[in-house]
């Protein structure tokens, strides 16, 4: 009984610390390796405005090109944790939830397959 539970201990070590790895990789793809896809998604996460994809905006441009990894998440737009606080009087923001779920074994005793979601929440003023 006791090998098997240093087993599992050593396996949930090497596949639930990966996430974090995992997760900065999926939003390394997303918003800085697949430009101009990643500006796009930048201004519909940043730009509060219905005309965020205008391209004759230069201001925009100029808001997102300042916008870095760090920032974005600093400034909670990226999310891995499914909670959100709405403090009174704060501007209204779009997010990006980031999720892994459904954790199954493989083969592999140090992998485990999943299922990773995004959820987007935004604000609809019309």
């Amino acid at each position: 009984m006791k090998n098997a539970s240093v087993l599992l201990a050593k396996n949930f070590k090497n596949t639930f610390l990966s996430c974090e790895v995992d997760q900065e990789t999926i939003w390394r793809k997303l918003f800085v390796e697949s430009r101009p896809y990643s500006d796009k998604l930048k201004r519909l996460l940043v730009v509060n405005t219905p005309n965020c994809l205008d391209d004759t905006q230069r201001q925009f441009q100029e808001i997102i090109d300042k916008k870095t990894l760090h920032d974005l998440k600093d400034g909670k737009y990226l999310r891995t944790v499914p909670k959100l606080t709405f403090p009174e009087h704060e501007e209204v923001k779009s997010y990006i939830l980031l999720e892994f779920d459904s954790f199954t074994p493989t083969e592999n005793p140090h992998y485990r397959d999943c299922i990773i979601s995004f959820t987007i929440i935004c604000h609809l003023d019309y």
